[in-house]
């Protein structure tokens, strides 16, 4: 008979993802792993047999909660202007708080990983797909309500919102300040 296991998945899950969003995927160790996760190495090859599952799994739980977090949004009260507008001012400032700069968690790994691991690759772009439908709704409610241009479709805005904003996610690691951000979104907005 298998021993139960001796921790909660989501936990460990929660914990890898901190340290695969502040580490990336290629720098963080099975040793750091299991550090994180109060896991031994034995409980760590046993739960999920290898560092690329756990980061897989990993995925598939932070999906789960920026699921959640898109319907939130969705259901917040105001304009799809008013939304998105908040959206990215958040954004930035959450990434401003820091030294480190820290961007999205899904950009990070595209930017590293690419194309190069199939199984990753498709959780990638499901996740980058995800973000991009929700933006997409936010739009067509703007254009519903009067407070975003019809001058392209809500797919093209969309589009266009999650670029600048991987965009400002990209670049404010290094090269842009708070402000260079913030005019940015500002331009954006006039855009819309």
């Amino acid at each position: 008979m298998a021993r139960p296991r001796a921790f909660e998945p989501d936990d460990v899950l929660d914990k890898a993802l901190e340290v695969f969003s502040h580490q990336g995927f290629t720098a963080t160790s099975t040793q750091q792993l299991c550090d994180a996760t109060d896991l031994s190495r034995s409980s760590f090859y046993n739960a999920f047999e290898s560092k690329e599952i756990l980061l897989m799994r990993t995925l598939e739980r932070y999906a789960l909660l920026r699921q959640d977090d898109y319907r939130q949004t969705l259901d917040c009260d105001g304009t799809g202007r008013e939304i998105i507008d908040g959206l990215i001012a958040d954004l930035i400032t959450l990434q401003f708080a820091t030294a480190e700069r820290e961007s999205c968690f899904i950009l990070r790994l595209a930017g590293e990983l690419g194309m190069k691991h199939e199984a990753v690759g498709h959780l990638l772009r499901r996740s980058l797909r995800d973000s991009r439908t929700m933006l997409e709704e936010l739009v067509r409610r703007g254009q519903r309500d009067g407070s975003i241009t019809n001058c392209a479709p809500a797919r093209d805005l969309a589009a266009l919102v999650d670029a600048t904003v991987a965009g400002l996610q990209t670049l404010g690691r290094t090269a842009l300040d708070d402000a260079d951000s913030r005019r940015i979104h500002a331009t954006l907005m006039a855009l819309l």
